[in-house]
Parts: structure tokens; sequence; C-alpha cells
């Protein structure tokens, strides 16, 4: 058989399945040796909101799955790579753009994690656990980046999403 054939066959069974409502682990490095050593991350932003929303096609559920798979080895440029296809093909999902922002988090990337955070909090409609997320992902990348008092003031605005 072609290999066309089971791309298309693995896009169609991917569709089939459902989104978890639960949240889906990220690893951030946090001071273990990664690409962000010394900064102590909440555990709130090691754990994410689920990447792909109900209104995700197959294709970027697919691209979702790989790149989880990938955050689990460390292998962050192609998680970053993979997310950036699946933003192509959904681009006014909020949770892409969260999970894009904590990978550039995780590779020490900290303007471009703000960046892509404010992106996903521009697109949210209601999600107040995803806006506390983008928050909390905002205020350690600023941590990151030296800023104390800008990470307070995003920490402070993560507390109003409870």
């Amino acid at each position: 058989m072609r290999p066309g054939f089971w791309f298309v066959w693995v896009l169609a069974l991917a569709g089939c399945g459902g989104v978890p409502s639960r949240p889906a682990p990220v690893v951030v490095p946090g001071g273990g040796g990664g690409p962000t050593p010394g900064l102590a991350l909440p555990p709130a932003v090691v754990q994410a909101p689920a990447a792909a929303g109900p209104a995700s096609g197959g294709a970027v559920r697919v691209l979702v799955a790989q790149a989880d798979d990938l955050a689990r080895a460390g292998a962050w440029d192609r998680v970053a790579g993979l997310l950036e296809r699946a933003l192509h093909l959904a681009p006014r999902n909020p949770r892409l753009w969260s999970r894009l922002a904590a990978v550039r988090l995780a590779q020490g990337r900290y303007d471009q994690a703000e960046q892509l955070a404010r992106r996903s909090l521009g697109l949210i409609r209601g999600d107040r656990a995803l806006a506390r997320y983008d928050w909390r992902l905002i205020a350690a990348a600023r941590e990151g980046r030296g800023d104390r008092r800008g990470a307070r003031r995003a920490r402070r605005r993560a507390a109003i999403w409870r």
C-alpha cells in the first residue's frame, strides 16, 4: 500500500477521537539542567491545558499528539515546528498559541514566550483556566528575564482568573 493511504487513514482515525477535558502535561524544565537553569517555574506552568480545542480538526490533533511525544523526549525545536504547522491549520486556537509559548519558555526564549502567551490571551473567549495559565507563562517569562516586578504583576493578573 502507498504511504499516503496510511497518512489519510491515521488522520481519519484521529478525527474520530475526542479531546481530553483534563489538562495535558507539558514538560518545562525548571532547574534540572534544561535550557532555563535556575528558573523555578510554578507547578501550574508545567501543567498546560489541553492543546487542541474541540473545534480543532483531526490533522491538528495528530500534530499535537506528535508534539507531545517529542516534548517528553525534550526535542523542543521539533515540538515548536509541529505546533507552528498546527497553527497554520488552526490560527485562531488559543491553546496552540499557549502551548507554543510554553515551548519557547522551555527554550529560554522569554520575549517570544510572553508574546505568544499574549496572542493566546487575545483569542480566549471565556476560558478562565487558559487565561490563568497564560498569565503564569508570562510571569515565568518575565522572571526568566529578571523582571521581578513585571512577574509579580503577571501573577496578580493570573490570580484574577481563579
